[in-house]
């Protein structure tokens, strides 16, 4: 609160002498709706699939007489259904199962919908479908898949291997909606543009600016950042730059000030704004209402920043609302939370998993689902002797098989540790200790606890329950990871780790995103696309970040920072800096590229038929400590690409080395070409103990002969000082 008062925020919404500004009215009715696929103003089937909409990683495999899982289906608050959706479920099943006695449920919400058999027609792959009542739907709806299976009429292994039916992540559930109109205003925000329960990802056009200046790029910069981190599980995709707002077949995104965006006054009207007034506004699209279109304008350059920074401010936009709002002053504050939890792990000392939002989970039966502890880590950790510290606390029921119930603990697939579950009256408050190996760990690794149930006692040929037996782990479990930062720099594989090192952690030194000195509409778009990217992909609670034009910044002027710099065949001060100083491996001069080595030692001249978009890693020449990642476009459409390779996740994880070049269909080859430079120091006790156990076998040697000599030495000494007392 009294960092808010210190803001000083003063949004005006009908203050007296100053009405608020309303929306014209329209000069025709509205355009018929458009939705995704060409429909007007009609249904769109909208096929959802449980693997990259509904979050399944693999398939759905459900062992024992019994079995379920769930599965969260939500629905998108800017759909209207116009029919039930169908789930359409390929399932394969065991050939060893009773038809009579094996059948599979689907549940909605806790309702039992239908049932199948597993017989012999859907022994392999087969698809079965069902309808799901809309009247049953809420906005976030729970599936459960339910098998009961039997391999024999008489007494049965529960845990037999032919108990067994799987459902694959090829299943799917169509949903027939149509798109409804944008009639919620800034107290919606971030929807409409931000759907919390939309599918895919959050497509954006910019509408063109005319020369955009430095003031209104930095404000753009910002904006597309604050919807990436408010996006964050979906990633945010921004088209190809259009002249009207008509144009967009997306949401619509306009910034700038009122000179610079000539179709303000269309939506709008006249609207006389001074130089230092901002004005936020959320409206349909006049050529499809159910698209909508914000704007982020000002009077002058000052307007624009303060219409954006009470848009994005965490402590201020709850009280913006209606369609639109002016906003007379708004200092600048951090971007509003992510949705996400933040698995970063603090610098030293153990941490409660509760830190990272973790609630803790309840397992039941035969085989439950594992518990999955994600683990965080800045790019250049470096993980000292000894490794990390897990310390679960968990409790479990009574009347469990000691002999076959045990918890097991595994890192990234390898088991470490497994622990009976061996009180026969539960245990509530139960702790295991264990070992996470440092050669083991990477910055994003994870942990899965996994409960082995059975019951005590339990008799074959009588039907028992298995909702009885049940493991928790509570959120009171801490992880520790002590830690050092170390990097061999440059290193384009990092990036596989949050973006690191422009994860724009304060800490780490803060993020300049460089476009041309006068960007075109291509290249607007990739910077806005990236800026959105590194917004979904950062951790830091107070992200350090900032989106430039090249001309209005430089390295020197910015030694704290890493760069970040879109280049294509426009002018760019900082690029063009770089390749006349030699500082670039790989530099292009029609028709030429030349490829230069570690001690710029010319190794390659060459003239290509076809030419390569680069990504190039260099440190920065103004601070040793701070890097300059280069996206050089070459073919038409370049940027976009080399956007989506550094900040995809299936993408990046195929950079390494310095350097890479990309081809027209995203293919990517690996250069090395630089001599690392180390980046942080390694404590000499950590040096110490690292040398100990590289050198373990010499050093016993060693001490072994050590020891032989001081007792050889001791004997003579002691025959010596014997002689003299005789």
């Amino acid at each position: 609160m009294t960092r808010a008062l210190a803001l000083l925020l003063l949004l005006v919404a009908g203050a007296p002498g100053h009405a608020y500004p309303a929306a014209p009215a329209p000069k025709e009715p509205a355009a018929p709706g458009r939705l995704p696929g060409g429909e007007v103003d009609a249904a769109v089937v909208h096929t959802l699939s449980f693997a990259e909409d509904l979050n399944q990683r693999t398939d759905i495999t459900l062992q024992g007489a019994h079995s379920e899982r769930t599965v969260t289906l939500p629905i998108p608050r800017g759909w209207e259904l116009t029919a039930d959706p169908v789930v359409s479920l390929d399932l394969a099943h065991s050939a060893a199962l009773l038809p009579e006695r094996s059948h599979v449920t689907l549940l909605l919400n806790g309702d039992a919908l239908t049932s199948w058999r597993l017989d012999q027609t859907n022994t392999s792959l087969a698809r079965v479908t069902a309808k799901l009542p809309r009247r049953l739907l809420v906005d976030y709806n729970q599936l459960t898949l339910k098998v009961v299976q039997h391999y024999t009429d008489g007494c049965e292994d529960p845990f037999d291997p032919s108990l067994w039916t799987r459902i694959a992540r090829t299943s799917a559930v169509e949903v027939t909606a149509r798109a409804l109109p944008v009639t919620d205003g800034l107290e919606a925000w971030p929807y409409p543009l931000v759907d919390r329960r939309a599918f895919g990802p959050l497509d954006l056009t910019p509408v063109l600016v005319t020369a955009p200046s430095a003031e209104t790029t930095v404000a753009a910069g910002e904006l597309a950042f604050a919807l990436g981190r408010l996006a964050e599980y979906r990633p945010v995709h921004v088209e190809a730059t259009v002249s009207r707002v008509e144009d967009a077949h997306t949401a619509a995104l306009l910034v700038g000030t009122t000179s610079e965006l000539p179709d303000l006054r269309a939506l709008l009207g006249d609207i006389p704004l001074g130089e230092t007034d901002g004005l936020v506004a959320i409206l349909p699209n006049p050529a499809d209402p159910t698209l909508p279109v914000l704007i982020v304008t000002g009077g002058g350059a000052t307007g624009v920043q303060r219409a954006m920074q009470a848009l994005v401010g965490q402590d201020r936009q709850p009280v913006l609302a209606g369609q639109m709002a002016l906003v007379r002053e708004a200092v600048k504050d951090i971007p509003a939370d992510p949705r996400a939890p933040s698995w970063m792990m603090p610098s030293s000392g153990p941490a409660p998993l509760s830190t990272f939002g973790y609630t803790g989970d309840t397992v039941r039966g035969y085989f439950p689902a594992s518990i999955r502890l994600p683990i965080r880590l800045e790019g250049d950790s470096l993980i000292r002797p000894g490794g990390g510290t897990l310390t679960l606390k968990y409790a479990y029921s009574a009347q469990l098989d000691s002999q076959l119930s045990a918890m097991e603990v595994r890192l990234d697939g390898l088991a470490l540790r497994s622990v009976p579950l061996d009180n026969p009256e539960g245990q509530g408050n139960a702790t295991l200790k264990v070992t996470l190996p440092e050669d083991i760990i990477t910055p994003d690794s994870h942990v899965d606890v996994i409960f082995h149930l059975f019951p005590r006692d339990y008799d074959e040929c009588d039907r028992d329950s298995d909702r009885q037996i049940w493991g928790t782990l509570f959120p009171t479990s801490t992880l520790d990871i002590p830690r050092d930062h170390v990097a061999e720099m440059p290193d384009l594989g990092r990036l596989r780790f949050g973006a690191w090192p422009y994860d724009t952690r304060p800490m780490a030194g803060r993020v300049v995103v460089a476009l041309p000195d006068v960007p075109s509409t291509h290249a607007w778009s990739a910077g806005l696309e990236l800026a959105s990217g590194l917004g979904r992909l950062t951790r830091a609670t107070q992200p350090a970040f900032a989106f430039e034009l090249a001309s209005a910044t430089s390295f020197s002027g910015a030694k704290d920072a890493h760069f970040i710099l879109l280049a294509d065949a426009t002018r760019h001060s900082l690029y063009d800096s770089l390749a006349s100083s030699g500082a670039l491996d790989l530099v292009e001069a029609a028709p030429m590229r030349s490829l230069l080595g570690p001690a710029k030692k010319l190794l390659l001249v060459a003239q290509d038929g076809h030419p390569l978009d680069t990504i190039e890693q260099i440190l920065s020449p103004a601070n040793g400590a701070r890097s300059v990642l280069v996206l050089h476009e070459a073919l038409e459409g370049g940027l976009a690409r080399l956007v989506a390779t550094v900040t995809e996740t299936a993408r990046v994880s195929l950079l390494e080395g310095n350097a890479v070049t990309v081809a027209a269909d995203g293919s990517v080859r690996v250069l090395r070409t630089a001599e690392p430079t180390r980046w942080g120091t390694i404590p000499m006790s950590t040096e110490a103990r690292l040398e100990v156990r590289r050198n373990w076998p010499i050093l016993g040697v060693a001490l072994a002969a050590c020891a032989i000599l001081v007792a050889l030495v001791m004997r003579a000494w002691s025959r010596a000082g014997g002689g003299a007392a005789q």
